[in-house]
């Protein structure tokens, strides 16, 4: 079996020799190495491009994406703005709303107080507005600052609620400010009334937020109002009408917020809309902030125009490198051909050698292919056998873990019932401490009726020494001695039926005390019982898991016979097709002498 299995292996290594050396004279050597180097070259040229298209174009999305992102985060970022900007409207309102001398002067009607409140509070801040008004909205005498006195400004939506008590942040017009951010804080005397409301407010269209978007961060910006641009760092202009109906819809009229594209002018914009809510709900305008695709579209060309001509260079010197790569290759061509027909000879030796064993081997390959099948079929018996002890052994472990399960619910039970007892004796004790604490309490009442008894005895004795005047007293102390004797006898009777309680109660703690006893007693015996059942368990599930390797081992080594056999059958045939295949390789030699020879040339 051996030399069979050492003559396949040298078939095996002369046929690869062989396949490989008719492979290598096949074709023209320079022909095909021009064919081969262009091939590589021109694939590598294919892939390079469609690696660059690909990378160019994900570049351009992934830029597109950031820069969107960008834009998202800026207009977040300016809206940070236009909220701090609210809460220092915020602060100086409400901190003017409570000043005692402001609250003064607006009951007193003084004016030189209010213009000097008013010059304090614009010469402090940067507010562009500050307006006192009476529980009317009309503007007090002094109370101004960038609005004149007198002006009615109840309309204003702040202003409205503050004169309803409430606060609030406003996106609007206000006296000759055409948009604004404003607050509005109502002014109230000691007593809580309402005295008018103070309005602080920033103007939007006087180009210092946007210039700033613009300057800050580098893009465009715009306050509008509903749809009209009231401030903005396009070309357009201030007073033009955004012409979208989709996003005047999606800002002003859903409140959303509008992310895209967006054609303003002839100019294609990377766009953020958001709306400007005031604190009642109402949007009256949106904030713009958006970077032109002209930009971004240039910084893309900027790196295709590096990234192309680096790839070119790339393929071009991966292409020389295959050339001279390939040169070399034809150079060691023909030292492979001359070695080619000494391995021709030995070839031809092989197949002599192989043919003459052929026969021997074919005769021990059938025997062993008979043992093989009588193994096969003892293999499949002893199975069998054992995956029915291994059924047996898992029914019996199963049953088993049963009833050790059933068992656990038992003990479990077991103790419920002994801790149910327990806070019965326990529940019964506490019983009886507080019939002890009712029995003093009892000892206590009649020793109060005693001391009344007493006391109404000695007053009776002085009512008779007083003769007719003490008679009515007399009869009183006879009947408070008749309450204190019938007391007595009341308590007599609680201490009896106290007593009769103890002694249930003590006869009831001795039973039960017993019963736990058992109980208890009746668990060890069943922990003990459980732990014999847990090891029977163990042994079961040993026995088990056993029988199921056991069956495992088997049904494999069945499976590794099965496959022994199998492949002694290809080996059988194999030797029937070797005399044949040693025809083949004799014919196949003469041809790979011709091959040899072309080569040479």
């Amino acid at each position: 079996m051996l030399s069979f299995l050492g003559t396949l292996e040298n078939k095996e290594n002369s046929c690869m020799r062989f396949t490989f050396l008719k492979n290598a004279g096949a074709g023209n050597g320079s022909s095909m190495l021009r064919r081969v180097t262009g091939i590589i070259v021109g694939s590598m040229m294919l892939g390079m491009v469609s690696v660059v298209i690909l990378s160019i174009t994900v570049f351009s999305n992934g830029y597109m994406r950031n820069t969107q992102n960008l834009i998202v985060h800026t207009a977040e970022g300016a809206m940070g703005i236009m909220n701090d900007w609210a809460l220092t409207l915020k602060g100086l309102t409400s901190a003017s709303a409570v000043r005692p001398d402001l609250v003064q002067a607006m009951r007193d009607g003084d004016a030189e107080q209010l213009r000097e409140i008013v010059s304090t509070f614009s010469g402090s801040s940067d507010v562009e507005l500050i307006a006192f008004t009476d529980r009317t909205g009309v503007v007090l005498p002094g109370g101004g600052y960038n609005i004149d006195e007198g002006t009615s400004i109840q309309d204003h939506a702040g202003v409205s609620d503050a004169l309803k008590g409430r606060e609030g942040l406003t996106f609007e017009p206000l006296g000759d400010i055409s948009y604004a951010i404003a607050f509005s804080f109502p002014v109230r005397d000691p007593s809580g009334g309402l005295l008018g409301t103070v309005v602080s407010a920033y103007d939007l269209t006087t180009g210092s937020f946007v210039e700033l978007m613009k300057n800050g961060f580098d893009v465009e910006c715009t306050v509008f109002r509903g749809g009209e641009r009231m401030e903005t760092t396009l070309d357009v202009g201030a007073g033009s009408r955004l012409d979208n109906p989709v996003i005047l819809r999606e800002v002003l009229e859903e409140k959303n917020i509008f992310v895209g594209r967006n054609t303003v002018n002839g100019i294609s914009y990377l766009s953020v809309y958001q709306p400007l809510t005031s604190d009642n709900g109402d949007v009256s305008g949106m904030l713009f902030i958006a970077k032109d695709l002209s930009d971004v579209r240039k910084i893309a060309s900027t790196v295709i125009l590096v990234v192309i001509p680096y790839t070119l260079l790339i393929v071009i010197l991966s292409g020389l490198v295959i050339f001279f790569a390939m040169n070399r290759m034809r150079g060691r061509e023909r030292s492979v051909s001359e070695s080619l027909l000494s391995e021709t000879q030995s070839l031809v030796v092989v197949a002599r050698e192989t043919a003459a064993t052929s026969q021997e081997q074919s005769t021990a390959v059938k025997k062993i292919v008979a043992t093989m099948e009588d193994n096969n079929d003892l293999s499949e018996n002893i199975a069998v056998k054992i995956k029915d002890v291994s059924a047996v052994a898992g029914k019996a472990s199963g049953d088993v873990s049963d009833g050790v399960e059933r068992l656990e619910k038992n003990v479990a039970q077991l103790h419920e019932i002994a801790a149910a007892n327990q806070n019965t004796i326990d529940g019964i004790k506490n019983l009886g401490e507080k019939i002890d604490n009712i029995w003093d309490i009892v000892t206590l009442i009649n020793s109060v009726a005693d001391q009344a008894k007493i006391i109404a005895f000695n007053a009776e004795l002085e009512a008779s020494s007083a003769g007719e005047a003490g008679k009515n007293f007399h009869i009183v102390a006879a009947e408070i001695r008749r309450l204190a004797d019938g007391i007595i006898d009341g308590t007599k009777e609680i201490k009896e039926r106290i007593s009769e309680i103890q002694q249930s109660s003590d006869s009831l703690i001795l039973a039960s005390e017993s019963g736990t006893e058992k109980i208890q007693s009746g668990v060890e015996n069943a922990r003990s019982l459980s732990e014999r059942f847990a090891s029977i368990k163990n042994a079961s599930e040993v026995t088990a898991a056993s029988a199921g390797d056991i069956t495992t081992i088997i049904q494999q080594q069945a499976a590794a016979s099965e496959q022994i056999l199998m492949t002694i059958k290809q080996i059988a045939a194999g030797v029937e097709n070797f005399t044949t295949a040693t025809n083949n390789i004799s014919s196949a030699s003469q041809k790979l002498k011709t091959i040899s020879e072309q080569l040479k040339e």
